[in-house]
């Protein structure tokens, strides 16, 4: 949702501006939806990837016991609430 919603907020200003460049812009768009992805998001991505290894959640989910699976959907959902609300709130 987070990415979808940063691809929004920059993709949707830039189509807007002139429907007559869509053929040019076409690659500005993917060029900029790419940056999101690799930047924002991905640090987040990163930052829960780092805390799951931390605590030993890096493994299958199927190898994990419920309070393990529990608490690594915490901190993902945590995560990615707190950035949706510090970083995309408008």
């Amino acid at each position: 949702m987070a990415i979808k919603l940063e691809s929004d907020l920059l993709v949707s200003p830039i189509q807007d501006a002139d429907e007559d460049m869509d053929n040019k812009m076409e690659g500005v768009v993917k060029d900029s939806a790419n940056e999101l992805e690799e930047g924002a998001s991905g640090h987040v991505t990163a930052r829960i990837e780092h805390l799951w290894e931390q605590k030993g959640l890096n493994k299958p989910e199927a190898e994990l016991s419920i309070g393990e699976a529990t608490e690594k959907a915490r901190i993902e959902l945590d995560h990615w609430l707190s950035y949706l609300r510090n970083a995309l709130h408008t």
